[in-house]
């Protein structure tokens, strides 16, 4: 009993899916129609509204500053420009509703580098390049951004200005360096001078020395002849003459002692000179040494200082030049198609196919109701 009930139900059941199938072959055109007029509306409606192309549109981060270890700080930080895009690109801004809003750019920062993609999906690419131009036309006027830039480059400036001020500090320095130089050979020549005038005048003083000396012998010689004139002349018992050479023997030796007192006084003169040739060379050395420690040592350090500080000048320089908000690539446009084209007429399909079913069943539901109304 229960295995007839079973078989029944089986046969109702292909006999309900077998006229299903019959009743849309049956109305196959109606379905036909449907599924090719939602499909063409949802060709239409893809190609007139939904965008063909993603536009991405790459430029380089540019630089708003160094921070204490002169690691360099990103001209614009993708979080805020984001917020700002969605927040405050659209609101009063006559560039960008000429486009009717037509365009929503968004941006992003491909990991591991310093480049900003601007991205825009775009039925014309043209157009939509030109839309994300004059965003970043926009970004680059804004005060938002434009104030850290200014900060880092006032920042900079005052760094070159210090470097600049330590320059002329140690430019001065070099110059008391080289004026003090200046002195040492101005006192060595003055030095060598004397030296010069000292061993000319030993020169003429021992020569009139060796004079004196000469005199001195031979006044002694001559003293010693007259001495035994004299002795001959008491053997003689001769007065006159003997006082006559007793006088010359007098002048004799008042000459000598003449003689002596100027040999003295010249052999001293020439010991006081010479003393001052020693000391003046003495002098002259340690000039020479305080100029040699002065020129290997200071002057060296502060050349190398003055050096150090114009590379960093240098430096400085360069990165003030290289502060910007963002600046341009060659080659950085690439176009995309949009797979979501396809999605709209493969909906537009399916919709129209279940709409074609759903009207298949209306007409016979319909015909159903006419039926039995004529009966």
């Amino acid at each position: 009993m229960e295995d007839n009930r079973k078989n029944i139900y089986i046969e109702e059941d292909e006999i309900d899916l077998r006229e299903l199938v019959l009743t849309i072959l049956k109305n196959k055109k109606i379905l036909i129609s449907c599924v090719l007029i939602f499909g063409m509306l949802g060709v239409i409606y893809s190609f007139l509204r939904v965008p063909k192309f993603e536009v991405n549109y790459y430029v380089k981060n540019g630089i708003s500053g160094y921070n204490d270890a002169n690691i360099p700080q990103p001209g614009i930080n993708i979080t805020e420009l984001t917020e700002w895009i969605n927040g405050r690109l659209y609101l009063n801004n006559p560039v960008i509703n000429d486009y009717n809003k037509k365009y929503r750019v968004s941006t992003a920062n491909p990991k591991g580098t310093d480049l900003l993609k601007f991205s825009a999906f775009a039925t014309d690419t043209d157009e939509a390049v030109l839309f994300i131009k004059d965003v970043i036309n926009i970004i680059n006027k804004s005060p938002l951004f434009l104030e850290r830039i200014e900060l880092g480059k006032k920042i900079l400036d005052v760094k070159i200005q210090n470097v600049m001020s330590n320059i002329e500090l140690q430019e001065i320095s070099l110059q008391d360096i080289e004026n003090r130089l200046k002195t040492f050979d101005n006192e060595l020549e003055a030095l060598e001078k004397v030296k010069e005038v000292n061993l000319k005048s030993v020169k003429e003083k021992t020569e009139a020395l060796n004079y004196y000396i000469s005199l001195l012998s031979t006044n002694e010689t001559l003293k010693k002849e007259i001495d035994n004139l004299k002795l001959k002349n008491v053997q003689t018992d001769n007065s006159m003459t003997y006082l006559m050479y007793s006088n010359m023997v007098q002048q004799n030796l008042n000459q000598n002692v003449e003689l002596k007192r100027k040999i003295s006084e010249f052999q001293e003169e020439i010991r006081v000179t010479n003393t001052d040739i020693i000391n003046s060379d003495k002098r002259k050395s340690e000039i020479q040494i305080e100029k040699h420690r002065t020129v290997t040592n200071r002057l060296k350090e502060i050349s190398i200082k003055i050096d150090n500080l114009k590379e960093e000048k240098e430096k400085l320089s360069i990165q003030r030049h290289g502060i910007r908000l963002m600046s341009t690539l060659e080659n950085n446009l690439t176009v995309i198609n949009n797979k979501k084209v396809l999605i709209y007429p493969l909906g537009a399909i399916i919709a129209g196919f279940f709409a074609g079913l759903v009207l298949i069943f209306l007409v016979e539901f319909n015909k159903s109701l006419k039926g039995e109304n004529e009966k």
